[in-house]
């Protein structure tokens, strides 16, 4: 697997520390062994968080303001390539919007496991 990029988004390592599992998603390559990984987010899952965001705006109870700013806060998630900027944007202001009235199961907690396994 040494160089390759990866396709799908769980890949199964085997090395001298033995087998690995991990999820992996597009745009990281593994290189070696010892798995160094230079991550990336794949273009197709952001365009699929983002629109889930857009589509649960409705369910979050947020006044004009704040959607207005949860709807900013959505572009600028979409349109920086800066994978830490992404990373920020979700852990400082979207995650939390998200999080203050889900319940377990819900569409809202399926878009933040969805949101975390991208940013972390």
């Amino acid at each position: 697997m040494q160089g390759q990029q990866n396709t799908g988004p769980t890949q199964n390592f085997f090395g001298a520390v033995g087998a690995v599992n991990s999820t992996v998603h597009g745009g990281q390559v593994i290189a070696g062994n010892n798995a160094t990984v230079n991550s990336g987010i794949d273009g197709a899952a952001l365009a699929q968080l983002i629109t889930q965001l857009r589509a649960a705006t409705s369910d979050l109870d947020l006044t004009a303001e704040e959607v207005e700013a949860y709807e900013a806060d959505i572009v600028r998630l979409g349109s920086t390539e800066d994978r830490e900027e992404q990373r920020g944007i979700w852990q400082s202001r979207i995650a939390p919007r998200l999080g203050s009235g889900v319940q377990a199961g819900s569409a809202l907690a399926t878009i933040i496991q969805f949101g975390m396994a991208l940013f972390g």
